[in-house]
């Protein structure tokens, strides 16, 4: 149980690093089009094949990040379901255990 909450917590912690890591990009990507914008002249060829590349690599970095999160979600998931599994098995042992014990064995 102590390592499966233990990597519950690190597949959390990852999820929360992806979103970070995806605002920041997104963050960068807006401040560098809101300098384009306020210098108000044209990019150049060049510029705009620079734009359109980085473009195409934020677009994938975010569908990377996203398949990545429903992975990370997917574990979570399974990991939760697992940690709730072996605390009913636990409970039920328990309470077997205790039910094995007669009345009088503490007297």
């Amino acid at each position: 149980v102590e390592n499966l909450t233990k990597a519950l917590k690190n597949s959390k912690d990852d999820h929360a690093a992806a979103l970070e890591e995806m605002e920041a990009l997104r963050e960068a990507f807006d401040d560098a089009e809101n300098a384009r914008d306020a210098d108000g002249s044209r990019p150049s060829e060049k510029e705009e094949d620079i734009r359109r590349r980085l473009l195409e690599t934020h677009e994938r970095e975010v569908k990377e990040l996203k398949e990545e999160l429903d992975g990370l979600n997917e574990a979570n998931t399974a990991l939760q379901n697992m940690v709730e599994e072996l605390e009913v098995s636990k409970a039920e042992a328990v309470a077997s255990a205790a039910a094995a014990i007669p009345d009088d064995a503490f007297l």
